[in-house]
């Protein structure tokens, strides 16, 4: 619906006490039934089950392999706003240039963007699906 990463969690909470269970049935099909919601979390089916996978970050993913950025396990709003800023969205592709011991940071290149460093900190919040 376009919003930005960052006020996503508030609208829907806001949604979420002002329609019906009806509502929310007709939405969740009009969008394909969804499994994960736009931060990359896992969306519990109707019957409470969730499917949670387990993902590398930016720290521990091959280098130089084609990746998709799965899931983001930081959602404040500062952080989230960094990661729009660079092109670091769920479903995006990335790609893990080399890592800096020494340095404590990641060069990464997004597919929208440059090749920059982030550091561990931030690349540990950053959870990737490795592509084939």
């Amino acid at each position: 619906m376009g919003f930005p990463l960052d006020e996503v969690d508030a609208e829907a909470e806001q949604v979420e006490h002002a329609i019906s269970d009806t509502f929310v049935e007709r939405m969740d099909a009009l969008l394909g039934h969804p499994t994960e919601d736009p931060h990359g979390d896992p969306i519990p089916s109707a019957r409470g089950i969730v499917k949670d996978k387990d993902y590398p970050s930016l720290l521990d993913c091959p280098t130089g392999t084609s990746l998709r950025i799965a899931r983001v396990t930081d959602q404040a709003t500062e952080f989230l706003r960094f990661l729009e800023r660079h092109g670091l969205m769920p479903r995006n592709r990335i790609e893990v240039v080399s890592r800096d011991q020494d340095a404590d940071t990641v060069m990464v290149r997004p597919e929208s963007g440059k090749t920059f460093n982030l550091g561990f900190r931030s690349a540990a919040k950053v959870l990737v699906d490795v592509l084939k």
